[in-house]
């Protein structure tokens, strides 16, 4: 018995038998096919979902360097503000330059040469003199800060010479 339908099992019965089982594939094949749109239509969900916190995380991100910012040069004057700005912009231009050099954000080729690998930590080297060396001459000129103060968007990558 299938359905309500009862099919004696003998050979006179085949045709019923096939058909019976014919049915049931189709049953079964619409109620995968259903299972299949209903996934498919949770995926797009998610994936939409999934672009609407990225696009929010970016603009948190935005938001908190705002509000960073804005903190930090509260109070400040209109000359404070333009040098700090100044100093960020430039910050963030080395920050790409150095990203160019990071062998954890670039990829370089598996099997450096001995020229290549000179010339790689001898430009990385001389960056390294160079910073200790602007560095040194700020503080002797300056003196060091009376407060730690870490630029808005290098707060989580400050390396310490």
């Amino acid at each position: 018995m299938v359905n309500d339908t009862k099919i004696p099992l003998r050979p006179e019965f085949k045709e019923e038998i096939s058909a019976l089982i014919d049915s049931m594939k189709e049953e079964q094949q619409k109620e995968i096919d259903e299972k299949e749109q209903q996934i498919k239509t949770q995926q797009k969900k998610i994936e939409s979902k999934e672009r609407q916190i990225s696009m929010q995380d970016k603009r948190l991100v935005e938001l908190e360097k705002e509000i960073k910012k804005y903190k930090t040069q509260k109070g400040l004057s209109t000359l404070e503000k333009e040098f700090i700005n100044e100093l960020e912009n430039t910050l963030e231009t080395f920050q790409g330059v150095m990203t160019k050099l990071d062998p954890e954000r670039v990829e370089l080729p598996t099997k450096l040469t001995s020229g290549m690998k000179g010339a790689y930590i001898g430009a990385v080297k001389q960056i390294l003199e160079y910073t200790r060396a602007i560095y040194n001459t700020v503080t002797e000129q300056y003196g060091e800060p009376e407060e730690t103060w870490e630029m808005p968007q290098m707060a989580d990558t400050i390396i310490d010479v």
